[in-house]
């Protein structure tokens, strides 16, 4: 065998076996899915009429009780706290749905959020948690929203998501550069 033929021979064989590993991720289900972008929640925590205490834990479950984050209060206040999704293309529940309602819990109790809070990839959403008098709580908290956190809660999420854009983008066009700096078969040194 010659120095072109076993340069054609090697070139097929690595066409044939990026073709195998192609092949074998379209038939794995979500092998080329994007990771889903998780939910990000902040606001504060007010139980019997105070502010929860640094390091009192709030979870979020689904309605089927599987936890999908969780964070600590601080000042007050709790998040930013992602809750990841549940993947589709498994048979385990790795977390809510979409548009699956959540609940959000501290110390192992349900807390009011003023209305149905329901999961989505990517929102990025205040939701104030409280135990006891709703209304008193609402003139509890009043004026105390800190607009620049939420702010700084969005930018952070907006980067999260542009990083990953910008790395999948990255790697897409390292795969293209590669290929096309290959050497034609028969090319001299």
């Amino acid at each position: 065998m010659d120095k072109h033929e076993w340069v054609c021979d090697m070139d097929n064989r690595v066409i044939a076996l990026i073709s195998a590993l192609f092949v074998a991720m379209l038939l794995v289900p979500g092998a080329l899915a994007m990771p889903r972008v998780p939910s990000e929640f902040s606001g504060w925590v007010i139980i019997d009429g105070a502010y929860a205490k640094d390091g009192t834990a709030v979870i979020v479950t689904d309605e089927s009780g599987t936890v999908c984050g969780a964070s600590l209060v601080k000042d007050g206040r709790y998040g930013p706290l992602s809750c990841q999704g549940d993947d589709p293309s498994t048979s385990v529940d790795e977390g809510p749905a979409q548009n699956e309602p959540l609940t959000f819990r501290v110390n192992g109790l349900k807390l009011n959020t003023g209305g149905s809070i329901v999961w989505r990839p990517a929102q990025v959403k205040e939701v104030n948690l409280v135990r006891g008098d709703v209304e008193k709580a609402g003139l509890f908290m009043q004026g105390k929203l800190n607009q620049s956190d939420s702010l700084l809660m969005i930018s952070l999420s907006l980067l999260v998501i542009c990083s990953l854009w910008l790395i999948t983008f990255a790697a897409l066009l390292l795969a293209k550069y590669t290929a096309s700096k290959k050497k034609p078969v028969g090319a001299e040194n």
